[in-house]
């Protein structure tokens, strides 16, 4: 995944972060290996909530997909350093989140893009990678919250 040749510019993204309900999933676990295995990966689902279904091509899911693409540039960028990971984007897909997972009242459609970071330092089940902490460090910064499959936490509480 090539990133822009130009920086993205911080500003602009955090206050299009304020017009949108734009929280992140993190995925690591897999289930098939055993708990002293070492893993190489880990996902990150971003997910913007969206008023219902639009076709792809319709401008509000054009403009909310453009903001999880920028959203998704700008961490690949913020985490050149610790390079030689691969990360894979995911085309955009849609999700749905129950009303059990925070204080909603009713599920919940998210458009969603996913960042799969392959070939990391190795670490255990339990144990999170550096990467992935400076990687929820900048969500938090941005006022990201982050979707537990138990609760929603504010930015910053992880």
């Amino acid at each position: 995944m090539a990133c822009h040749k130009k920086p993205i510019d911080c500003q602009r993204l955090l206050e299009a972060l304020r017009l949108e309900r734009v929280f992140y999933e993190i995925f690591s676990e897999l289930t098939w290996y055993p708990s002293d295995s070492f893993l190489l990966w880990f996902e990150i689902a971003l997910h913007a909530e969206a008023d219902g279904y639009q076709p792809p091509n319709h401008p509000r899911s054009r403009e909310v997909f453009s903001l999880l693409m920028e959203l998704a540039e700008f961490l690949i960028q913020q985490m050149q350093s610790h390079a030689p990971y691969k990360v894979d984007l995911s085309a955009s897909y849609y999700t749905l989140h129950p009303p059990a997972c925070g204080d909603f009242r009713r599920t919940r459609l998210c458009r969603s893009l996913s960042l799969v970071f392959v070939n990391v330092t190795p670490y255990r089940k339990g144990e999170e990678p550096a990467l992935l902490t400076e990687i929820m460090n900048h969500l938090s910064l941005l006022g990201i919250a982050r979707l537990k499959a138990d609760r929603f936490t504010e930015a910053g509480d992880n």
